[in-house]
């Protein structure tokens, strides 16, 4: 099964899921690959998970920061401007209006995320960036991926629009605009015997050993 077949079965699977649990729209994605990554079963499989109230916790957390970000600064939209900050340091690749970049603040050395206001093949085809990259260029045998959505409406993932239009519902609403966000991360080889999680990543912070910028340049996204 392809990356896009997998992408595909989620929308279909939220729907059925929503009809079954309307209080259910909040959809989150997650792949772990491999057993050092978290896998509980060695062929590959997605999770996919439907939340009532408000969305899985990192999502929801990031949503409030960035609602804060635009009362604070009026006009501007916390997404729209991580994406400008990777781009304009040459850490982006573009698929149409999605965009793949490096992450320049990691939880471990490969890090990619993908921004996108609509769910289409821009989107699909940046994330597919973004798992060639691990996989082929840096040689990743174990990694996470994990997309984050926007609410559903009317049962279904939010349908293309531009960006403005997106924007002006979220206003309309009092909400913030959200766009769908993945992200990848490498876990390591299947061989190793030591853990790529300790006391200082889970308490302290992020300890990085690749710099994004040759990341970028390695992929050729740096001109």
């Amino acid at each position: 099964m392809k990356l896009f077949d997998v992408l595909e079965l989620c929308t279909q699977w939220f729907e059925i899921t929503h009809k079954n649990n309307p209080e259910a729209i909040y959809p989150i994605m997650n792949w772990n690959c491999r057993a050092r990554a978290g896998a509980s079963q060695h062929h590959g499989h997605s999770h996919m998970l439907l939340a009532e109230n408000f969305h899985y916790g990192q999502w929801e957390g990031l949503r409030q920061a960035a609602k804060l970000y635009s009362l604070e600064n009026a006009g501007f939209n916390y997404f729209d401007d991580l994406v400008s900050a990777h781009r304009n340091l040459g850490l982006a690749k573009t698929f149409g209006e999605a965009c793949v970049f490096a992450h320049l603040v990691p939880f471990c050395g490969y890090e990619f995320k993908v921004v996108s206001w609509n769910y289409d093949d821009n989107f699909k085809l940046a994330v597919s960036e973004a798992v060639k990259a691990l996989i082929h260029t840096f040689g990743s045998e174990c990694f996470n991926l994990c997309i984050h959505f926007p609410p559903l409406q009317n049962g279904k993932l939010r349908e293309s629009a531009t960006v403005a239009e997106i924007k002006n519902r979220s206003l309309e609403t009092g909400d913030v605009a959200m766009p769908f966000m993945a992200h990848l991360v490498d876990r390591g080889g299947v061989k190793s015997s030591s853990s790529d999680v300790c006391g200082m990543r889970i308490y302290g912070s992020a300890i990085v050993n690749e710099d994004p910028f040759s990341i970028a340049q390695q992929l050729g996204w740096q001109e």
